[in-house]
């Protein structure tokens, strides 16, 4: 979820690191909801909505990382 970048600097970081996952754009409530100090921020949400994980910034095993926790999730 990204809070306080433009869609033009959200689309190029999106290319620069080859995400593959939805990419949201959030509100300042957003931001307040989900208290997030700085973006990206991912969440991962069950179907219920409750918030199973979350990481703060970027790294290079993070798709990795959250797909191993999608797959614990749903398996």
């Amino acid at each position: 979820i990204y809070t306080t970048e433009t869609t033009e600097q959200i689309k190029k970081y999106i290319t620069k690191n080859q995400l593959a996952f939805p990419i949201y754009m959030g509100s300042k409530k957003t931001k307040r909801d989900f208290k997030t100090t700085g973006t990206p921020n991912f969440y991962l949400i069950d179907k219920s909505g409750k918030i199973i994980n979350s990481v703060d910034g970027y790294s290079d095993n993070l798709e990795t990382s959250l797909i191993k926790e999608i797959d614990k999730t749903i398996l």
